[in-house]
């Protein structure tokens, strides 16, 4: 039996591990095989120094849309993600071809990662934000934002892990992973993902790092998506995914690079080896009388 396949709808750069670039080739090394849709295509990060963004037109996009409603083989996909979009009409596009692939497929997997921004606000149009809110965000199985995406996606302020369960849970989504999360442990990152299934809160850290490449959000959403579409249980995706992110991190770091090693490091991404701190927060997270219980790791 072959392997589904995933449709990453994203950037691309000509150089750099962001984006599709980054997202396919780690997919591709778990083994799972994938089809790519640029929604812009740069030179490079734009972090790196001024890019030129290349976006096709509405109609382009849609006649490209239209070619894959048409594909004889879309039976082969088991999953889409979409990350980055490079204009407001792009959700439409998008939205009308994943209801046609789940109509015909309603086990096919629809992780959306809302590129939208982080801390320093927005770096997409306000309508194209909204536009992934109220078109794409609704129709998710998994969704995966940094912490100011789901403060801006919910409209709500977090203070802590407890705030970003309450609102994950009222969220369409069975999956919601949000990284950037609050870390228990000190100098650390974590992500947190609420797993409607099991109605279960789960925490994942690791060791922070100073002058961090980017891209660790796009590979963390491929990661996980594709240990979730292999048939992972979800602690299990979020520690593996987690732990390739880390590895990768460090690599990158130590070696003083400026793009994810995901080439010359590809190993880690198929059996990451470092230990990632995992905790259950719901069921050991209680609050009685302004009294919370610290949560145990797994």
């Amino acid at each position: 039996m072959s392997v589904p396949q995933i449709l990453l709808i994203s950037s691309h750069v000509v150089r750099g591990r962001i984006g599709l670039r980054g997202a396919s080739f780690a997919i591709e090394r778990l083994g799972v095989p994938c089809w790519v849709l640029p929604t812009v295509t740069l030179p490079w990060h734009p972090g790196h120094g001024p890019a030129s963004r290349v976006v096709p037109d509405a109609q382009s996009f849609q006649t490209l849309i239209d070619d894959l409603k048409g594909a004889p083989w879309r039976s082969e996909l088991g999953a889409v993600i979409t990350g980055y979009l490079g204009s407001v009409e792009q959700a439409a596009s998008i939205r009308d071809f994943i209801v046609s692939l789940k109509a015909e497929n309603p086990e096919l997997i629809y992780c959306c990662d809302p590129v939208i921004g982080d801390e320093g606000g927005l770096y997409v149009p306000e309508g194209t934000a909204a536009a992934i809110r109220d078109t794409l965000v609704p129709l998710a199985d998994m969704v995966t934002p940094n912490r100011f995406e789901f403060d801006w996606l919910t409209g709500k302020t977090h203070f802590t892990n407890e705030d970003i369960l309450e609102t994950a849970k009222s969220i369409n989504a069975s999956k919601v992973a949000v990284t950037s999360a609050f870390p228990i442990m000190k100098q650390s990152t974590a992500t947190l993902l609420w797993d409607d299934a099991s109605e279960t809160g789960l925490l994942a850290e690791h060791r922070a790092f100073e002058n961090a490449p980017n891209g660790p959000g796009d590979l963390f959403t491929a990661l996980f998506t594709a240990r979730v579409l292999l048939g992972a249980k979800p602690a299990k995706a979020l520690e593996t995914a987690t732990a390739g992110v880390f590895e990768m991190l460090a690599q990158t770091v130590k070696k003083e690079m400026d793009e994810l090693v995901l080439v010359e490091e590809q190993t880690r991404l198929e059996r990451p080896m470092a230990m990632v701190n995992m905790r259950r927060l719901t069921g050991n997270v209680v609050k009685k009388k302004g009294v919370v219980v610290t949560p145990k790791p797994l």
